[in-house]
């Protein structure tokens, strides 16, 4: 039986107003060891832009400059299920997004 990749973390970070804005985290496997090399996907939900990265062996991944809106997480790898987190805003720190 399959099992699904969870998301242990999100955290957002405002760094510009439109701009520069990062999103960070890590993955775990079902055993709770770090997982390396998870596909790990941004995609913010109105322009329906998408940028990928892999989670390093440490399970920590890294989206950096991303512009300001609202971002829906999913994380795929091989053998497991995909999991998905909704929610993740980024954009400008006055509330201007």
């Amino acid at each position: 039986m399959r099992r699904i990749l969870g998301l242990l973390s999100a955290v957002v970070f405002f760094t510009s107003f439109a701009y520069g804005a990062t999103i960070t985290g890590s993955v775990k496997g079902p055993d709770g060891a770090p997982f390396k090399g998870a596909f790990v996907q941004a995609q913010n939900t109105k322009t329906r832009i998408t940028v990928n990265v892999l989670s390093q062996k440490d399970g920590k991944y890294r989206f950096a400059d991303l512009p300001s809106g609202d971002y829906e997480l999913r994380i795929r790898a091989i053998g497991y299920n995909g999991s998905s987190h909704r929610g993740e805003t980024v954009g400008d720190p006055s509330g201007l997004v």
